[in-house]
């Protein structure tokens, strides 16, 4: 058996693990991300918490093979550089050769929607499934195609940033990239947030006032949770994030032709309203030849996606000659 350490950054921490060829997590960290814009300031805490996880390791006899990084943004095409990183003092830093030289160790870095679809895909425990569309739906929407078990790469070495696509070209809300009715901001946690906060402000909402006067503001996790106690405001925040979502699937679907569609991501955990709201949208609106034969359904591995991925595509990379691919 072979393992590897997966790292998960993230703009407000980073999730590592001990993970092994099957996908089993032996050890986990949870890190904050410090507020620096100095990257080897930003890297230590990670550093330290990796070498955490490899004395875990050698204690329990177990050898780390490599080292799996997932990072939220783009790299250059060596991936070795980031760019148009969520954590800004890692913009343009070859974070590749730093790890490297840290822990003498083979290093694998991808973006991290695309290291989560490796996991989840992987997950599913079935060949069934060519072509799986991974969607996390959190404060923004990762897309990622994973075809025979590899990403497929279109722009920037992801599949493409296809939660930009404009879906309400009247709205005048803008996502934080600059997009005017994309799908993120009417189908994310930040858009559910924003909905939620005015049910509240206008009081529509009973339970979300309340949050609000003790809270001081609302987050998508109090709309879900206002939803699941029956909140008709929050219900229909949550239905209507769902059914643009389900817009979103009728679109990519003769794109990118799923045959299964991985919902995760916070917002993923809304509950059934919202997949059902999702799943009907897509069947209602999309071309009906490629999406009544796709198959919805939520992810599996939540917060462990990413870290788990990122260990399993560094061990694919330092794979011996001869052995196949154990996950999944």
């Amino acid at each position: 058996m072979r393992y590897a350490i997966g790292m998960d950054l993230g703009g407000s921490s980073a999730k590592l693990g001990l993970v092994s060829e099957q996908a089993a997590v032996l050890g986990r960290e949870i890190v904050a991300t410090p507020e620096s814009g100095d990257p080897l300031l930003v890297l230590q805490p990670f550093a330290e918490a990796v070498d955490r996880l490899g004395a875990l390791a050698h204690a329990r006899g177990l050898q780390v093979a490599a080292i799996g990084c997932g990072v939220p943004g783009y790299l250059d095409p060596s991936r070795t550089v980031v760019d148009k990183n969520n954590i800004a003092a890692l913009d343009g830093f070859a974070i590749s050769p730093w790890l490297q030289q840290r822990f003498r160790l083979p290093v694998a870095v991808d973006n991290d929607a695309c290291a989560a679809a490796i996991a989840e895909a992987a997950s599913t425990g079935s060949d069934r499934h060519e072509r799986v569309l991974s969607v996390t739906v959190g404060s923004g929407i990762g897309v990622v195609l994973v075809v025979g078990g590899d990403v497929a790469r279109i722009m920037h070495g992801v599949t493409g940033d296809a939660a930009h696509i404009i879906v309400d070209h009247a709205s005048r809300e803008r996502c934080p990239l600059g997009c005017r009715g994309c799908l993120e901001t009417v189908a994310s946690a930040r858009a559910i947030a924003r909905l939620g906060q005015r049910a509240a402000e206008s009081g529509a909402s009973p339970l979300l006032a309340a949050r609000l006067r003790n809270l001081g503001s609302v987050t998508g996790l109090h709309v879900s949770e206002a939803a699941a106690q029956g909140d008709p405001a929050a219900l229909q925040i949550i239905r209507q994030a769902g059914y643009w979502l389900g817009v979103g699937l009728a679109s990519w679907a003769p794109i990118y032709e799923p045959d299964l569609v991985l919902l995760g991501g916070a917002v993923a955990q809304a509950g059934d309203e919202w997949l059902a709201a999702a799943t009907a949208a897509m069947r209602d609106v999309g071309y009906p030849f490629f999406v009544d034969r796709i198959e919805v359904r939520r992810s599996t591995l939540g917060n462990d996606a990413g870290m788990v991925g990122a260990a399993l595509l560094a061990l694919r990379q330092t794979r011996p000659p001869g052995r196949c691919h154990a996950a999944g």
